[in-house]
């Protein structure tokens, strides 16, 4: 693993790196970055985004440690978590036995939607990620596929003391 130094940016606009970035080679062949789970990228040049429309999140992973890791977030835990937006957002992460759990929040954990996979990523292993949500606010809606494969066996859980109020918000 090298250090890369260098540009990383989306639509040219640079991402913020809090993290010391390596490369490492990839599952094509092509050059991965490696982040040590200290710290990631950080940018607000990505497309804004809506849950209510229906999202894709594609990449490629590989766990070098049995450790819990986020791989996207667009949570927003940077207010009091008294306030009615903590915790709003998606937050795709792996669980330590490298299950993938998608969490899906109008206010966390109060209002959201949980999803864990039962299969997992091997350690020191690349596996092709898909999640989607069709927009809908339930956990039904969302889909994980590992290599082309829709994981089976999820668990699902919905955090609400009012689930109309939910759905209708989110």
């Amino acid at each position: 693993k090298a250090e890369t130094p260098g540009y990383l940016a989306y639509d040219g606009k640079p991402f913020q790196v809090n993290s010391t970035v390596a490369s490492t080679k990839g599952p094509l062949g092509q050059t991965a970055l490696v982040l040590n789970g200290e710290g990631g990228l950080k940018t607000d040049a990505l497309p804004g985004f809506d849950s209510g429309k229906g999202w894709a999140l594609t990449a490629w992973v590989r766990r070098d440690r049995a450790d819990e890791s986020p791989l996207f977030s667009t949570m927003n835990f940077s207010v009091p978590a008294s306030s009615q937006n903590y915790g709003q957002g998606v937050e795709i992460r792996l669980t330590s036995d490298g299950a993938i759990e998608v969490r899906m929040a109008q206010r966390w954990p109060a209002y959201s939607v949980n999803l864990v996979t039962r299969d997992t990523i091997p350690l020191s292993e690349w596996r092709n990620l898909l999640i989607t949500c069709d927009g809908s606010t339930t956990a039904k809606g969302l889909r994980v596929f590992m290599d082309g494969q829709e994981c089976s066996g999820m668990s699902f859980a919905m955090m609400t003391s009012r689930p109309r109020q939910f759905l209708e918000r989110l």
